[in-house]
C-alpha cells in the first residue's frame, strides 16, 4: 500500500489478478514450483495493474477514440497502442506488424523485448530475431536463416544466447514492472 490508495481498490485488484493468474497458469508447462510461479506472476500482474489503475489519466484523444471499433473499451485498446509506439521507437516495428497482435502473451513478450532494448540487455538484431521467431505463422528456421544470411544452426544459437540473456535479466524486468 502506498499513501493515497484505498484499501478496497487495492484488494479488488489483487483478488481479480489472483483469479486471472490461477486461471491462466500453464501448469502443463511448469509443473514444478507452482506456488513460486503463481506468486511471481501475481506480484507482476498486481504491480502492473495498480500502476495502470492509480496513474493520473491524460485527456482522451478524440480522433483515436472515434477510430475504435464499436464495443471496444478505450482502456483495453490503449496498452497495445502504446506498446506499438514503444516497439517502433526501439526498432521492432518491422517485427510487430499489427497493434492487434500486442495482446496477451505476445504483448508481454514485446514489452519484455522493448525493456531489454531500452536497458541494453539485447541488441536490436537479437530482439528482432526473438520477436520474429515467437509469433504466429513465423517462418521455419531454414527460411528465416536464409533471410538473415546465416545457417539455421547459427540462427538457433543466436536466438538461444539472446533468450539466455533475457532469462538472466528477467528479475530486473519484473522489479521494473
Amino acid at each position: 500500500m502506498r499513501s493515497g490508495e484505498d484499501i478496497e481498490d487495492v484488494a479488488q485488484v489483487v483478488i481479480a489478478s489472483l483469479w486471472e493468474v490461477v486461471h491462466t497458469f500453464p501448469i502443463a508447462r511448469r509443473p514444478r514450483m507452482v506456488a513460486a510461479g503463481l506468486r511471481l506472476e501475481l506480484w507482476h500482474r498486481v504491480s502492473r495493474e495498480l500502476k495502470r489503475e492509480l496513474a493520473p489519466s491524460e485527456p482522451l484523444d478524440e480522433t483515436w477514440a472515434a477510430a475504435l471499433a464499436g464495443g471496444v473499451e478505450p482502456a483495453d485498446a490503449v496498452e497495445p497502442a502504446l506498446l506499438a509506439r514503444a516497439a517502433e521507437a526501439t526498432g521492432l516495428q518491422a517485427d510487430v506488424s499489427a497493434v492487434e497482435e500486442l495482446e496477451g502473451a505476445r504483448g508481454e513478450m514485446v514489452a519484455l523485448l522493448v525493456w531489454a532494448l531500452e536497458h541494453e540487455v539485447l541488441t536490436t538484431e537479437a530482439a528482432s530475431g526473438i520477436c520474429d521467431h515467437y509469433r504466429e505463422g513465423a517462418p521455419q528456421d531454414a527460411a528465416a536463416a536464409s533471410a538473415w544470411g546465416v545457417s539455421p544452426v547459427a540462427l538457433r544459437r543466436r536466438r538461444s544466447r539472446a533468450v539466455a540473456r533475457l532469462r538472466q535479466a528477467a528479475s530486473q524486468w519484473v522489479e521494473a514492472a
